[in-house]
């Protein structure tokens, strides 16, 4: 028995070798190894809170091996604490909807003016409202005010009508200037925008209307905006969303856009952090290889990751890729984590909490393997799963249902592989969906008719959520 359980004994040594040396090649940070890791001992994460939000952080392993490739996964875990809020903070709020001809169909913009005016009934006596509409030039249809004459703003939206092209950009450089007179940074301030179509007049590159608006984010101001339809620029809106630090809603049917305020309104009233951002100060040698979901600024050795706000609840992670230097044996500095944002639930004080990284360079794989951290590796795999997933919908936006579908169902079973050590709920609930997104797909004969640009719309806002790390409550 001895002498048959030694070589198998050798043989699984020298498999779990070259898997190592392989997967350090390869990347391990990218993509989890399937192979079984026998009661991997548990890594507690540096966890700290000094307010209405609490950060952990965590990396895939507190060993790293001498003479290796140095890549790690460094996770920061944000979660926003559930209050009772009594009363909300002041939203200054700029709405701003498209009057465009286009907006006839389907009576979207009967359904605009009627979400509109529910808006302006659910707004608090302290709360501003400025209503901007646009279409081939934009104007102020009600200034900035306190939401007092509720009946002369729903009278004033009652009579809005539809004409002309969609200059968006100037409908949201009116919006923000309405706001920028009563900026406040102990309110909630933000632009809503509205669009179901295309930006054909003024400003209409993608990348000139993102620039305008994370500008804005040093205010304080974020943009939510809202694409209503199927012939709206969804990349145009999600940018615009994501360089503000705001929200992003794809609107199916004309008839959701009252329940999409409501629930817009409900998240603005429970912010408990804003102007929130990750400060990453690597140490030296250290450098950045990734950051998943976000275009993260770079000055030197010090990353920095805006995060918009927090309402209550509400748990984000997220994953940067780092390459240390593994030369010398013992403890390596690797980073400062620094959590900056300002606290709604205590008058909106300026709250920072730091987390010190670091590892232990060791000569021993198995000291290294022994302290594989599942769950941090699981993370970044699902976060990459969710930016891969560009290839599947733009093979659905193509016309290339096959490719699409060969795409699905190879993911689908990685995944569950991947998953079988890890147990993640987001890498199950992730394989569920692509399985419904397989099911879906395969019932569509034409890809361009409405049952495929809807699944490109929704895969794309859910492909976003999930790259900026939201795990669902």
């Amino acid at each position: 028995m001895k002498k048959i359980a030694l070589p198998m004994l050798l043989a699984a040594v020298i498999l779990a070798c070259a898997w190592y040396v392989s997967a350090r090649a390869t990347g391990i940070a990218h993509h989890p190894s399937p192979i079984h890791v026998p009661n991997p001992a548990p890594v507690k994460p540096i966890t700290l809170s000094n307010g209405s939000l609490a950060m952990s952080v965590s990396t895939n392993n507190p060993n790293i091996l001498q003479n290796s490739d140095g890549k790690m996964i460094l996770q920061i875990d944000l979660e926003a604490v559930r209050a009772e809020i009594q009363g909300h903070k002041p939203l200054n709020i700029a709405l701003v909807i498209d009057r465009s001809g286009s907006m006839a169909e389907r009576g979207k913009l009967e359904y605009a003016r009627k979400a509109a005016q529910e808006l302006v009934d659910r707004l608090g006596k302290n709360d501003r409202l400025a209503v901007i509409i646009y279409d081939d030039v934009a104007e102020v249809l009600v200034p900035s005010t306190k939401v007092k004459d509720r009946e002369w703003i729903k009278e004033k939206i009652a009579g809005i009508t539809e004409r002309g092209a969609t200059n968006l950009a100037e409908g949201l450089a009116l919006g923000y200037s309405q706001l920028r007179e009563y900026l406040d940074r102990e309110a909630i301030n933000q632009v809503i925008i509205l669009s179901d179509g295309l930006a054909n007049r003024g400003i209409t590159g993608k990348g000139d209307i993102q620039r305008m608006v994370s500008n804005w984010r040093e205010e304080g101001v974020s943009v939510t905006a809202l694409g209503l339809g199927m012939d709206f620029n969804e990349d145009l809106m999600m940018g615009i969303a994501n360089a503000s630090g705001g929200h992003y809603n794809f609107i199916e049917s004309p008839d959701q856009l009252a329940g999409i305020y409501e629930k817009e309104l409900n998240t603005l009233m429970a912010t408990v952090g804003k102007d929130v951002k990750i400060v990453i100060n690597t140490a030296e040698g250290v450098k950045l290889d990734d950051v998943y979901g976000y275009d993260a600024k770079i000055a030197g050795s010090e990353i920095e990751i805006p995060l918009g706000a927090f309402d209550g609840g509400q748990h984000r992670i997220i994953v940067a890729h780092l390459s240390a230097p593994t030369s010398a044996l013992g403890k390596k500095d690797v980073a400062q984590v620094r959590l900056d944002y300002r606290d709604m639930l205590s008058d909106s004080k300026k709250v920072t909490t730091i987390a010190k990284v670091d590892v232990i360079c060791v000569a021993d794989m198995a000291r290294v393997e022994e302290k594989r951290n599942l769950a941090v590796e699981g993370n970044s795999y699902w976060l990459g799963n969710s930016r891969e997933n560009t290839t599947a919908i733009q093979a659905i936006e193509g016309g290339r249902k096959d490719d699409a579908v060969r795409w699905y169902e190879r993911k689908v079973q990685e995944i569950r592989a991947q998953n079988a050590p890890i147990q993640s709920p987001q890498l199950e609930s992730q394989a569920k969906q692509y399985e419904n997104d397989l099911s879906n797909l395969k019932k569509i004969d034409n890809l361009q008719d409405g049952r495929g640009k809807v699944m490109v719309k929704k895969g794309k806002e859910l492909q976003r959520l999930q790259s900026l790390g939201y795990i669902s409550q």
